[in-house]
């Protein structure tokens, strides 16, 4: 099957959705506006040179406050550094804004997996960001954990739900077992291409559409496999011949 990018992307760049909410809000009170200002300059920084490289002094500087202001909303800073990436992977990391509308299930995962490159691509500072401040702050860790664990749960959902399967016919395990794989798997192409730069990576990769073709192709092989251990089954619940309940969904 092939699979064709949109003429637009899909994703966005953190700073500017901050930013717009900046713009946009008129009804923002003051102090709340001169949280987000803060944030955002912290955001700039963190896309810029990372979270090692960042400074409090840096940030009251771009988002013109005193340095005793910053202390009203934040603690230090790893407090703001939390908070920009706790918000950043949040609203950056969801499918939910992509039109689905009128899609199979291929396209689907190709538009989810362009998305996630998208995202990638266009915030590899705030990510690279994101795995440095993953590795000092445990609670940090778990939540990211977490939050793996609950998108992999809603993708088999997803997975019973376009197959049209009760969780009673399939090995809820081996299926999971292939979805945190797949997970993992383009996650670290991403970080290979767009937050390592590595050379051979960023040759084989130049565009996130193909990224998001390379991962759609393991995606459907390893879920045709998974799914395929049903369908004997399922197409006597069908009332067709072995082979074709498999064709329809594919």
């Amino acid at each position: 099957m092939t699979y064709n990018a949109p003429r637009h992307p899909l994703a966005k760049r953190y700073v500017d959705l901050l930013a717009g909410r900046i713009e946009e809000d008129q009804s923002l009170a003051k102090g709340e506006r001169r949280k987000l200002k803060l944030l955002l300059a912290a955001a700039e920084i963190l896309q810029e040179g990372g979270y090692h490289k960042m400074r409090i002094a840096d940030i009251v500087k771009k988002a013109k406050v005193a340095r005793g202001t910053f202390y009203i909303y934040f603690k230090d800073k790893s407090d703001i550094a939390l908070q920009v990436l706790s918000d950043f992977r949040r609203e950056m990391l969801s499918s939910r804004g992509i039109n689905m509308s009128g899609k199979d299930w291929r396209s689907k995962v190709y538009l989810t997996n362009l998305y996630y490159a998208e995202v990638y691509q266009m915030n590899a500072g705030l990510q690279q960001a994101f795995y440095q401040f993953v590795d000092e702050a445990d609670e940090f860790r778990r939540m990211r954990q977490e939050k793996e664990r609950e998108w992999v749960e809603r993708l088999f959902r997803a997975y019973l739900r376009n197959f049209d399967l009760d969780p009673t016919e399939v090995d809820r395990d081996s299926v999971l077992r292939r979805l945190h794989a797949l997970r993992a798997m383009a996650e670290r192409i991403c970080v290979q291409v767009y937050v390592e730069a590595v050379p051979e990576m960023t040759e084989l990769f130049p565009t996130p559409h193909h990224v998001a073709t390379t991962a759609t192709e393991l995606w459907v092989e390893a879920l045709t496999a998974e799914f395929s251990k049903c369908e004997v089954r399922r197409a006597a619940v069908f009332g067709e011949e072995p082979g074709k309940v498999l064709r329809k969904n594919f």
